[in-house]
């Protein structure tokens, strides 16, 4: 699929039902997504520093690394303090901080972290360029950047009334409010598996290539270690996500 990027288009609602959905399947995120981690770097060959989870969302992916790293300060950085404070109401460690911050905008944290992750959130920053530069920034020497994301190039077959064709249609054919109120005539603002459904698809839509996100690590002189095939995680059993790990 060779698609245009679309900035990813926000709905509150949809995204009080994300974080929501996130809180309360965390386990199945963890399972699903977040232990990669583990099958990627498995015997935990990273440096001395601190470990940093940019767009943490509500904290499900920081809080399990506060338990697979409970000897490193883990933080996790939102630029929403709502995500912030149901996180910091739900995840309780003593190696665990969730704060307020911007990813775009990650000095403080320079030359201090072992590992940086960033699951699920690249689609959400429309300047690719900055982000990596900022996250790579804040590794110490040989430490290990982790992204995992959609694809764009990959097709995503998720079972939904709308497809990811006619939400590309209507965007070329439609003002922003005319797109807007039609989303609100589709989705059922009452279900939270219909909003889930929709913020994903938003975010295939807003979502970089895999060789996208490779120029920009490679424009910060990261050497990719691991770029593994296309992984399923939502969509109909095709690879609709990639996984990256690139070390300093």
């Amino acid at each position: 699929m060779d698609l245009p990027r679309i900035p990813e288009m926000r709905f509150p609602e949809l995204d009080v039902a994300y974080s929501n959905s996130s809180l309360e399947n965390h386990e199945y995120f963890r399972v699903r997504r977040f232990d990669l981690i583990s099958l990627d770097y498995e015997q935990r060959r990273f440096p001395e520093g601190e470990v940093l989870d940019v767009c943490c969302g509500v904290g499900d992916l920081a809080s399990f690394l506060a338990t697979q790293f409970p000897d490193r300060q883990i933080t996790g950085i939102d630029i929403d303090p709502e995500n912030i404070r149901k996180g910091s109401q739900t995840f309780e460690f003593p190696n665990l901080v969730l704060r307020v911050g911007d990813a775009y905008k990650l000095q403080q944290y320079a030359g201090k972290m072992a590992l940086v992750t960033s699951i699920g959130s690249l689609h959400h920053l429309d300047n690719l360029d900055l982000a990596i530069e900022q996250a790579a920034n804040a590794l110490v020497p040989n430490g290990v950047f982790y992204i995992q994301d959609f694809d764009r190039s990959m097709p995503y077959n998720i079972d939904s009334q709308v497809t990811e064709d006619d939400l590309y249609r209507m965007r070329q054919d439609l003002t922003e409010k005319e797109f807007r109120d039609k989303i609100k005539e589709l989705v059922d603002f009452q279900d939270s598996t219909s909003m889930r459904t929709m913020v994903s698809l938003f975010s295939h839509m807003a979502g970089y290539t895999c060789d996208e996100v490779i120029n920009a690590i490679e424009k910060q002189n990261l050497r990719v270690i691991s770029r593994p095939s296309p992984i399923f995680i939502y969509g109909s059993g095709v690879g609709e996500h990639f996984h990256i790990v690139a070390k300093k």
